[in-house]
């Protein structure tokens, strides 16, 4: 299906764009291909040297009656579009759209297309982390235990327990797994990064890509009862990894932590996700 719709955007809708020398790739940036989404969602895409796009997409319509793929497209000069609640109503659940941009010079006639994306309206938890992709904050260091960290939303926490280093936070351009930054953070062990909220008595799924330089990165749930304050590490360094934490709480104040797990940890983290149920709705999950 996924090639039908690849000849569909790019060759028919393109209004005859089927040609080869393009130039600048034109990158799709959100929402990520396959993201399953509980809201609708605004598109946004980079590069290029160019004037005009044209958004190209193709919905799963349900209208109950009736229902169908229905292509849309039409040009703009921003590099971004809200999808109008109107069309995200109509959208089918569980069934996968399709989008993807031409990006046109008017001046030198230069023009390229992105690669194709897609997406699903779920019905899959949302994720109850603010701020959980780290991209709104500082790439000023943040050192010790405060109500801030270089992160905006978050708390940053000093684990004098188990040694006495310093939490370090700031927002970290590279290495990135989705977005422009991800959170970098120096500790020690169980050092962390925090959101409390008032939280019903339930089951609730963490989870982020950790990106471990040295030692190791954590994501877990902190809750003030005590009772609750475990986490689960990565396991590898050099490269990306999914980890994942799956806790059952009592009702009172808690949420999602983040940080390092070892002695003189450097560690990236990003796409920090935290829902209800025993089972992550992340669209960075493998």
């Amino acid at each position: 299906m996924r090639t039908t719709f690849r000849a569909i955007l790019v060759c028919v809708l393109l209004l005859g764009f089927c040609t080869t020398g393009a130039q600048a790739q034109v990158t799709l940036t959100s929402p990520s291909n396959g993201a399953n989404l509980s809201s609708e969602p605004t598109f946004a895409w980079t590069g290029g040297d160019y004037d005009l796009y044209l958004f190209i997409t193709v919905f799963y319509y349900d209208l109950g009656y009736w229902s169908d793929y229905y292509p849309v497209k039409f040009w703009l000069a921003d590099t971004g579009f809200a999808m109008p609640s109107a069309w995200w109503d109509k959208v089918g659940e569980d069934a996968a759209c399709y989008w993807a941009v031409l990006g046109y010079n008017t001046a030198t006639h230069q023009w390229a297309v992105s690669s194709v994306f897609s997406f699903t309206r779920g019905n899959s938890p949302a994720n109850m982390a603010v701020n959980g992709g780290f991209e709104e904050g500082s790439t000023e260091w943040i050192v010790g235990s405060g109500d801030t960290s270089a992160f905006d939303q978050w708390k940053q926490f000093n684990n004098v327990r188990w040694d006495s280093t310093l939490i370090q936070t700031q927002q970290g351009s590279s290495p990135v797994y989705a977005g422009s930054f991800s959170a970098h953070i120096l500790g020690g062990q169980a050092d962390n990064i925090y959101q409390y909220d008032e939280r019903e008595a339930a089951t609730y799924t963490v989870s982020a890509r950790i990106y471990a330089v040295t030692g190791s990165g954590f994501v877990g749930i902190a809750w003030n009862t005590g009772a609750v304050g475990t986490y689960t590490e990565s396991t590898i360094t050099g490269q990306w990894e999914y980890v994942e934490h799956v806790e059952t709480v009592p009702v009172g104040r808690g949420g999602p932590t983040a940080g390092t797990g070892d002695a003189d940890s450097e560690v990236y983290i990003d796409c920090l996700w935290y829902n209800l149920g025993a089972v992550s709705s992340s669209p960075c999950a493998p």
